[in-house]
């Protein structure tokens, strides 16, 4: 991954560049605390992503990647979405 001025970049390929950061995530993880339905404190305490690299660099990461846009939008629950359904 490639996150550089706020964009970033899923790199199929090593791209070539020295590593300032290694992530290590379960993908489920990763992406729950990108939709906003796992927090960052309790990814890391449950040890579901680790980051290994300079202390300052490990406190900014979660500030690089925004969360998604819907991360504040709450799934409904099966019940309630049974009772608009009917």
């Amino acid at each position: 991954m490639i996150i550089e001025l706020g964009d970033t970049e899923i790199c199929k390929k090593y791209p070539g560049l020295d590593e300032d950061l290694y992530i290590t995530a379960e993908a489920e993880a990763f992406v729950k605390w990108h939709a906003g339905q796992l927090s960052w404190a309790q990814a890391l305490r449950e040890d579901r992503i680790r980051l290994d690299g300079s202390p300052s660099l490990v406190r900014a990461f979660p500030t690089w990647n925004a969360r998604s846009m819907f991360a504040n939008i709450r799934p409904l629950s099966h019940t309630a979405a049974a009772s608009t359904a009917g």
